[in-house]
């Protein structure tokens, strides 16, 4: 079993450099690795701000968890609508149908030279 680990959200632009509100989310985030907490941050930030549809973030991401070196992490996520149907079986063997909205994919960012100069600044203190 690998650990979880907790990481919070420093700062989220929109691909072009406008901010988004992530006041409202409370900003912990729990996964094994630092992509999917970036697309679940991406998840809720598209919610909180009334996105419906496709949307890219750039997201900016610390590791909170005990212990830790406290390192940022930078993605890209990307969310678009294509609608998949995915058959699984349930405990008691029935075939259940599950419908997914969205496909989210992450892009790493770490290295600042693949931004523009202004997204770089999000929020950074």
């Amino acid at each position: 079993m690998s650990a979880t680990r907790t990481f919070t959200i420093i700062g989220v632009t929109t691909a072009g450099g406008v901010p988004k509100n992530t006041s409202s989310l409370g900003g912990l985030f729990k996964s094994k690795t630092p992509v999917s907490a970036a697309k679940k941050a991406a998840r809720h930030v598209c919610a909180a701000n009334n996105m419906k549809g496709g949307c890219t973030l750039i997201v900016r991401l610390r590791e909170s968890t005990r212990s830790s070196k406290h390192k940022e992490y930078l993605y890209k996520v990307k969310r678009t609508r294509k609608e998949t149907t995915v058959t699984k079986r349930t405990p008691e063997n029935k075939k259940v149908k599950v419908v997914f909205k969205f496909v989210t994919k992450a892009t790493s960012l770490n290295q600042f030279g693949d931004l523009p100069k202004k997204i770089t600044k999000i929020n950074k203190k």
